[in-house]
């Protein structure tokens, strides 16, 4: 329990800190999309490196 109200002082400080939650929501969307395009791009090399080794003889 009192690690959870630890986070939440820590959120609650954060937010304070960026004068309210609007500047945070906007770096959480921006971290989300990265992070959303890089699992995307991790996706497609792993579909690519399948199809290049089914092309190995063996």
């Amino acid at each position: 329990m009192t690690k959870l109200l630890h986070h939440i002082a820590t959120v609650m400080q954060q937010v304070r800190a960026a004068h309210g939650p609007a500047p945070l929501a906007g770096s959480l969307d921006a971290w989300r999309q990265r992070l959303a395009d890089r699992g995307h791009a991790m996706l497609v090399a792993a579909g690519r490196l399948a199809d290049y080794l089914n092309t190995l003889p063996g």
